[in-house]
């Protein structure tokens, strides 16, 4: 199924709204926040994400709907991934955060639209970056692999 609209999940539980729009018109965007407000969602009770490709959408619902933080899941990735190309014997495109199962989850390694290998997802690795972020403020709605490689960059020692 291929969504070509703009789209936006509130949850309600995990506090999270995770906007999808394609084009990252910040007209719609803002647009998907007025209706929020108008329906009564206070925001600033609400972590708010903002994505700008399918795949991503489908990732960030999957991390807010695990209960995980995000921002965490992308350091994860980040700090998962080889850093040189002679580090694996296969090439990759990007890593995506994924349900294997009823409970199990994984990161797929993704070339060309299919997955080339998958790491098992670690809960200690999860709850170790998780102390670097959970009380971090952040200041951005775009929580991705830039967002990890900068905060990795300089907030990690």
């Amino acid at each position: 199924m291929l969504i070509d609209y703009p789209t936006v999940v509130l949850d309600e539980e995990q506090k999270t709204i995770i906007q999808y729009c394609a084009d990252g018109n910040v007209e719609v965007l803002s647009m998907q926040i007025c209706s929020l407000i108008s329906e009564g969602v206070n925001l600033s009770e609400y972590r708010i994400r903002v994505v700008s490709d399918l795949e991503s959408f489908v990732e960030k619902v999957q991390i807010v709907s695990a209960g995980y933080d995000d921002r965490a899941i992308e350091l994860m990735k980040y700090m998962n991934s080889p850093l040189e190309d002679g580090d694996i014997q296969f090439n990759y495109e990007h890593m995506v955060f994924t349900k294997v199962g009823h409970e199990s989850y994984q990161f797929m390694f993704i070339n060309n639209q299919t997955a080339v290998a998958s790491l098992d997802f670690s809960q200690e690795q999860y709850e170790y970056y998780l102390a670097d972020v959970e009380d971090l403020e952040i200041n951005t709605y775009y929580i991705d692999s830039r967002w990890a490689e900068l905060f990795s960059r300089t907030s990690l020692t």
